[in-house]
């Protein structure tokens, strides 16, 4: 099996015309946020890596951050689904209640919490500790919102842990970012789903994978295209994991839920190749 981005040329067809020196194809993925349904990000990128497609560009929001940042670093795919099967609310978050409040105070200067996120600090040294996104080995993008400027936010560069921090803020859950004038929160309240980062890290043709409905907040600046237009793009291929049953606040089905991812993806590609490249089947 060939691997790397022309593994994706011969099992997609999404993937064509062939590249050529001028017009390169650069297969990105991009995984959608959805809390503890993320662990379905691993049995599609499991799926992926057996068929020997590594996409070497990635976008994330929230959860999809959490588990693209692993990827995009070079974490073994072992590793993630063990940090999925155990992951638990500590694994991101500690608890506040009990403090004083002028001790919650000063964790929590740019606006009230119930959760802070010094879990997530802990979790990213177990999976190699801080880095700067433009120093992984694969490109990687966060997203998030800027509620002041009412806007989506992609971060490409500086820490990690920042951007994750910012990506995953659940409004009154987590405490925002703060970054010069920009208070930054959960990357899903403008958009979900992040085909669009995926492709402004110069991807051409994204596996976009989607765990949960769009929900964005109607005050926010809406985007164009919308992502139900980029999710039908013939330069995008949808993995859809069936989730139903499954709660975004609990681990505890996680080998199910990565089951549901891998089942996803062969579907989709199962579906490629039926229907879009007959001569693969021979």
């Amino acid at each position: 099996m060939t691997h790397g981005p022309l593994a994706a040329e011969h099992l997609f067809p999404f993937a064509s015309p062939a590249p050529d020196e001028d017009n390169p194809i650069q297969v990105g993925i991009a995984l959608g946020g959805g809390g503890a349904l993320g662990a379905a990000h691993v049995g599609v990128l499991q799926e992926l890596h057996g068929r020997g497609i590594r996409p070497g560009i990635v976008a994330g929001t929230s959860m999809g951050a959490i588990i693209g940042a692993g990827y995009a670093a070079g974490v073994p795919l072992s590793v993630l689904y063990q940090q999925a099967s155990t992951a638990n609310i500590s694994t991101f978050s500690r608890h506040i209640f009990g403090r004083k409040p002028e001790t919650a105070q000063r964790r929590f200067p740019d606006g009230p919490a119930l959760l802070n996120s010094d879990g997530l600090l802990r979790t990213i040294e177990q999976l190699g500790g801080d880095r700067n996104i433009e120093e992984l080995p694969r490109k990687f993008a966060a997203t998030a919102t800027d509620v002041v400027g009412r806007r989506q936010v992609v971060m490409t560069e500086g820490s990690v842990a920042e951007a994750l921090r910012a990506s995953m803020a659940i409004p009154a859950i987590f405490p925002p970012i703060r970054k010069g004038r920009q208070w930054l929160y959960d990357g899903g309240l403008v958009e979900n789903l992040p085909i669009r980062a995926a492709k402004s890290l110069g991807a051409t043709h994204v596996i976009a994978v989607r765990i949960r409905p769009e929900r964005p907040v109607r005050s926010m600046r809406p985007l164009t295209p919308h992502v139900s237009d980029l999710e039908t793009d013939p330069t995008t291929l949808l993995i859809s994991p069936k989730l139903d049953g499954f709660s975004q606040w609990s681990s505890k089905h996680v080998d199910a839920m990565v089951e549901a991812g891998r089942a996803a993806a062969r579907e989709a590609i199962a579906e490629i190749l039926r229907h879009r490249v007959p001569a693969l089947r021979a």
